[in-house]
């Protein structure tokens, strides 16, 4: 009786998913959000124009942080990784993260990623990081992409750890789709210089929605999707190596993999922004008052979109 009902939940969830992710339903949800943004009247700046037309062109576009933000910013970043890479109990999880990895002890993508965030993730507007993250030069970017006012879903502040050498590749490591939204942005900012061995982003250029790899391993919805070395076609990655302080802006509902640090750690700070029809809830905290903060519209709009923290019904199947 019990697989019985499970099975019928899993159907009914299966085709509730199906309908929640089609286009009509997609345009009717985001209605609004297209609307208040054509009413902001966005004016870019040249450089954010260029990130937006490579963003719609390849899915992916890769600057550098002084293109966008004053040096004092990227300094206030990096002194929050320096203090809390220099913390004891980061230390402590870094070693024992590293020990399993060696030991072959690698149970889930939590072995070769180490949290550096401090605490409970809390939109606190006080963090450099969450700053960063709402600053208008990026949510312009995010919604001309978009074409609408988008959410600001949550963020991450990891080290990788690197793998023994010849081990396979697990998880994010490997190619997928990511599976919050058909069509969504992730901020990537690389905190040290990021070489082969340290576990760069690897993305398929027209991976995207309307790019030409599109129908390759498509999204299956609430969920991502997985593909494979031997059907990807070699000629349109784009790997991403960089120096400190590189930006990337990615549809990562196109097909990426990166993480797979051989020879050394990669320090990365990841914003996720998607449409307000993605399914998927936030990931943060809100502190008390928050509307009382002054924010930008954009700004405003991204973070004040789920104070309850609801998750969906028919979430997981």
């Amino acid at each position: 009786m019990k697989s019985s009902i499970k099975k019928m939940v899993g159907i009914w969830a299966r085709f509730y998913h199906r309908i929640r992710s089609s286009r009509a339903i997609r345009w009717t949800i985001n209605r609004q959000a297209r609307m208040l943004f054509n009413q902001e009247k966005t004016n870019l700046s040249s450089k954010e124009f260029q990130i937006v037309r490579e963003l719609k062109k390849n899915g992916i576009a890769v600057v550098h942080i002084s293109d966008l933000f004053p040096q004092t910013m990227f300094e206030e970043l990096q002194q929050y990784v320096k203090n809390r890479w220099e913390h004891p109990e980061v230390i402590k999880k870094f070693k024992s993260r590293h020990e399993a990895v060696s030991g072959g002890k690698l149970l889930s993508k939590e072995y070769f990623l180490v949290n550096l965030w401090e605490g409970e993730s809390v939109l606190n507007l006080a963090n450099p990081f969450i700053r960063f993250s709402l600053d208008s030069s990026v949510l312009r970017i995010v919604n001309s992409y978009l074409s609408l006012l988008s959410k600001f879903r949550g963020w991450h502040l990891q080290i990788t750890v690197p793998m023994p050498k010849g081990d396979r590749r697990y998880g994010s490591q490997e190619w997928h789709r990511d599976p919050e939204d058909k069509k969504l942005i992730k901020m990537f900012l690389y905190l040290n210089d990021v070489d082969e061995g340290a576990g760069p982003f690897v993305y398929l250029k027209g991976s995207q929605e309307g790019g030409k790899w599109r129908h390759l391993f498509p999204q299956n919805p609430p969920r991502g999707s997985a593909g494979n070395d031997i059907a990807i076609p070699q000629e349109d990655l784009v790997q991403c190596t960089g120096k400190i302080g590189t930006v990337i802006f990615c549809d990562t509902s196109g097909l990426h993999r990166g993480g797979y640090a051989t020879s050394g750690n990669r320090f990365m700070y990841t914003s996720v922004y998607t449409t307000p029809a993605s399914v998927w809830p936030i990931i943060f905290k809100y502190p008390p008052h928050l509307e009382s903060i002054n924010l930008s519209n954009q700004a405003s709009y991204a973070v004040l979109n789920n104070p309850l923290q609801r998750e969906p019904r028919f979430y997981k199947f």
